[in-house]
């Protein structure tokens, strides 16, 4: 369970800080839409930690899939 509170952790932490990043770059620079990269970064962050329990799942199944075909060798 370790495993899984520690990558949505990163995910989390990846999102916020990228989000903010993007937000401070925006502040300095008027050139380049930074505030719509930041929403961008932002929204697929939080679209990677709605998702994660299912990747995870598909991750878990697929190892036990693997693990099964070498125990019948």
């Amino acid at each position: 369970m370790r495993r899984v509170e520690t990558i949505d952790l990163a995910v989390t932490l990846l999102g916020v800080v990228g989000f903010l990043g993007f937000l401070a770059a925006a502040r300095m620079n008027d050139g380049f839409p930074f505030d719509v990269v930041a929403m961008v970064w932002f929204a697929t962050f939080g679209a990677i930690k709605v998702g994660l329990p299912l990747l995870l799942e598909k991750h878990d199944d697929l190892q036990q899939r693997r693990a099964g075909r070498r125990a019948t060798y």
